[in-house]
């Protein structure tokens, strides 16, 4: 797996923990079934402070932006190595 494919596999993960869990729970109080153990779990508050999603989405965020960067350095170093063959095409002489 290269570094780019790498990257998106990492984003993925990063938004499956942070954003899933919310998509999931608003789906699930948009049907009526508020008192789901699921939304009660994602409402429940840590030592009165913090909510069990706020710190699933404080948990994904590192992932993405760590899986933002290894995809963006996965393009550039595609870039680099096709740069040499678009040089190549560049030189040849027009009659």
């Amino acid at each position: 797996m290269d570094r780019a494919s790498r990257g998106l596999v990492t984003v993925g993960l990063g938004l499956g923990i942070g954003v899933a869990p919310t998509l999931i729970g608003l789906a699930l109080v948009a049907v009526g079934m508020a008192s789901s153990p699921f939304v009660q779990g994602l409402m429940a508050e840590l030592a009165g402070l913090f909510s069990v999603n706020l710190l699933l989405s404080l948990a994904a965020s590192p992932l993405i932006v760590i899986g933002l960067m290894d995809f963006r350095r996965g393009i550039r170093a595609r870039a680099v190595l096709q740069e040499p063959e678009a040089e190549e095409k560049e030189e040849i002489p027009a009659p």
